[in-house]
């Protein structure tokens, strides 16, 4: 975690934490979403395309609803992306941060193509090397329903184990996560 020296934040007793513009892995980067991506969007919040590639349709009237469903949903969310495409593979988006503790994420890739082919197993790795070496949370959970089973296999294979099952979803989770 990388405190802000002196604040009135620090004076309280309040925990924050920075997150980079953007983690590198070896194929992915990671960015945070900026205001720049809404108009990369369109493509993939059609009605057609959102049936594809959902196993219960989100239904948005517009690439702005699906931006500002976003923002709301997720305090802090990357883009996923590869350098020599123009479009983005999908979404990691982190909330209920308690900085030092734990936080959930979500993930989704927006074509179908490009699941099962070890991009969400990069994105992921890359997000546990940094929350977990500079000490931003103890815990990484996430959470899906039960019939997500490709989902539950990769994070079973990466250290995560079911740690709860409520309200119709199973949560998973990693930790403690080594910290600096």
């Amino acid at each position: 975690m990388q405190p802000s020296g002196g604040s009135i934040l620090t004076t309280l007793g309040v925990r924050t934490a920075r997150f980079p513009r953007r983690l590198r892995g070896e194929r992915l980067s990671l960015r945070l979403r900026s205001p720049a991506d809404l108009w990369r969007l369109p493509p993939l919040t059609t009605p057609e395309f959102m049936e594809a590639v959902s196993a219960r349709p989100l239904r948005f009237p517009s690439a702005l609803s699906f931006w500002l469903r976003v923002r709301r949903t997720y305090p802090v969310c990357y883009v996923i992306e590869r350098p020599e495409e123009s479009m983005p593979l999908g979404f990691l988006g982190l909330y209920d941060i308690r900085p030092g503790e734990s936080l959930f994420f979500s993930m989704g890739f927006f074509r179908p193509g490009d699941r099962r082919r070890g991009f969400g197993r990069e994105a992921l790795s890359i997000l546990l090397g940094h929350v977990g070496s500079r000490g931003i949370v103890r815990t990484v959970r996430a959470e899906m329903p039960p019939d997500k089973h490709d989902s539950i296999a990769l994070l079973r294979s990466m250290g995560f184990r079911k740690a709860a099952e409520e309200g119709g979803k199973v949560v998973m989770e990693r930790g403690p996560l080594s910290g600096r």
